[in-house]
């Protein structure tokens, strides 16, 4: 049996942090959690994890810039942007390859998208389309 999916969740406020690690340690994910991209910097080196759920303003250094440097040393680590933002797309442009959840996070949502993530082949693009699909303007 393969082991848990790891996954690095960088979120500065609390109480979305805490809430986010319950669904996914509920959901038997291997979560590592920061508040901030700071002590998350080591995961840059290391490539360690299988997905990045990063909220994208962040104290200091933003998600998304953290999202960026992310998909260029690590490029098959699956990269999920939480984000309160109404425009989307420049996000979505800057970092290849990534999705982009709205909060309030539909955890339904977000764990059929990280259960779907294999570290080995990642998404094809049919399935990136059906999650964009699925998702709908008012999530992705």
């Amino acid at each position: 049996m393969p082991g848990k999916k790891r996954v690095l969740l960088v979120e500065d406020h609390h109480d979305s942090r805490e809430v986010l690690a319950k669904i996914l340690d509920k959901a038997e994910f291997d979560v590592t959690q920061y508040d901030h991209c700071d002590p998350a910097e080591r995961h840059l080196e290391a490539c360690d994890m299988d997905i990045a759920l990063l909220d994208v303003r962040l104290p200091g250094r933003c998600g998304d810039d953290f999202g960026k440097e992310l998909r260029q040393r690590c490029p098959k680590t699956m990269i999920v942007f939480v984000t309160g933002e109404a425009i989307l797309e420049p996000l979505k442009e800057a970092v290849p390859d990534c999705f982009v959840i709205r909060k309030p996070v539909d955890a339904h949502l977000l764990l059929e998208l990280l259960e779907c993530f294999s570290s080995d082949t990642g998404y094809s693009s049919p399935m990136k389309k059906m999650m964009d699909d699925r998702a709908g303007p008012s999530n992705m």
